[in-house]
């Protein structure tokens, strides 16, 4: 069986630090390229793997093994372009060897990315990774922090909300961690019941709407400002002890102008929307369905608020709840409906 001791240099130093570019076949090459590269750069983790690969083929040809070695070098443009190059050359070392396996020798992840690409050309028979020993866990972190910048995902989820802290403390002075653990916590919100999705559909709803000129994008901007206004007025109006509450355990029960002014926000909104429904010739019924519910909400709300503050007995809570459950349940069937004649038109 011929077998391939293959050295990989992805990003090119190699070409650059010694003037030599791949592939590099044989012992002697390989060896006279180790010992320039290691005068010109005794630092350079190459040189390591070079002389890895060469190890491993006095090994292997003393137990009497068809054995080659070789140097594949990539670019400093780690990418497409060097792992191109890369392929390239590995083509042709098989065009001249006809290997039938190879051992793959790297200084490190980086270098590892390559690996799919060997392997759907050649059976990977061991990989060889060569890290001198002091710097193993400097150079594992060096490529996890690179990973993590370069993901976007990752990168604003561990970069970007300890940098949204940072701002805020640095702003808000000692309310700054106040501000903090509240970004924080709505961000484990979104994240533990599954909600990025409803939001970028939102997002998406409020572009569409911005592009398209219609009216629910005016009523967007609207009932954004007043959901807005009426949260900092909650949290003024708690804060300043202006409006009654009850305290149950950590929980504070508002009932003040701020509720009405969200309550608001949300019917804006709803009646921009229903505005391009009438514009487009489309079913109200699922507005409707919204509409019913947003008002089973403020009686839920309100029958439970009036009911701790012992404005009204349980008979009246219990009144409160059957017609927010009656609410809900019109809301429910107008929902069904709308649903059912925007599947039709889909398929239709």
């Amino acid at each position: 069986m011929k077998l391939l001791i293959i050295s990989v240099d992805r990003d090119g130093d190699i070409l650059n630090k010694v003037g030599v570019d791949g592939p590099i076949i044989g012992r002697e090459k390989v060896l006279d390229v180790a010992t320039k590269l290691g005068i010109a750069d005794p630092t350079e983790s190459d040189t390591n793997t070079l002389f890895e690969t060469i190890r491993l083929y006095d090994k292997f040809k003393g137990e009497g093994q068809d054995v080659e070695v070789i140097a594949l070098v990539g670019h400093e443009n780690v990418g497409t372009e060097s792992d191109m190059k890369i392929t390239s050359q590995l083509e042709e070392v098989l065009k001249r060897f006809k290997g039938e396996a190879a051992i793959v020798v790297t200084d490190g992840a980086e270098d590892e990315f390559i690996l799919p690409i060997i392997e759907s050309r050649i059976k990977i028979l061991s990989l060889r990774r060569v890290i001198v020993k002091q710097s193993e866990s400097l150079e594992s972190t060096y490529y996890l922090l690179k990973e993590i910048i370069n993901d976007p995902k990752l990168s604003r989820l561990l970069i970007g909300i300890p940098a949204i802290a940072a701002i805020l403390y640095s702003i808000f002075a000692e309310y700054g961690w106040r501000l903090v653990v509240g970004v924080v916590g709505v961000f484990l919100f979104i994240k533990g019941f599954g909600l990025e999705g409803y939001i970028e559909r939102a997002y998406g709803e409020i572009r569409h709407s911005f592009v398209s000129g219609k009216v629910s994008f005016l009523t967007y901007i609207a009932s954004g400002i007043l959901a807005l206004i009426g949260g900092v007025i909650g949290y003024m109006e708690m804060k300043k002890g202006i409006i009654h509450y009850i305290y149950m355990g950590h929980l504070y029960l508002l009932d003040s102008l701020a509720l009405n002014i969200i309550f608001l926000a949300a019917l804006i909104a709803l009646f921009g929307k229903s505005i391009d429904a009438i514009v487009g010739k489309s079913s109200l019924k699922l507005y409707i369905a919204i509409l019913f519910a947003i008002f089973a909400a403020r009686i839920f709300i309100d029958g439970i608020i009036l009911f701790l503050r012992g404005i009204i007995p349980n008979q009246g809570l219990g009144t409160s709840a059957i017609v927010g459950i009656s609410l809900l349940t019109v809301a429910f069937l107008f929902f069904k409906a709308g649903w059912k004649s925007r599947v039709e038109k889909v398929k239709a």
